[in-house]
């Protein structure tokens, strides 16, 4: 549980690293990107969720 739970948390935070070098390189390419690697994190939350109430 504490991989999936740091495994989140480091998607999260590669998902922000993404969006903050969009705004400063103005690329919006890297903003899709990070929006995917978000969305990514999502589920392995939502999969943490289920797996911390059994």
């Amino acid at each position: 549980m504490i991989i999936l739970f740091v495994l989140t948390f480091a998607t999260v935070a590669a998902a922000m690293w993404l969006l903050v070098d969009m705004l400063r390189r103005n690329e919006p390419a890297l903003g899709m990107i990070g929006l995917m690697v978000l969305q990514a994190a999502g589920v392995m939350g939502a999969a943490y969720g289920v797996l911390s109430r059994v």
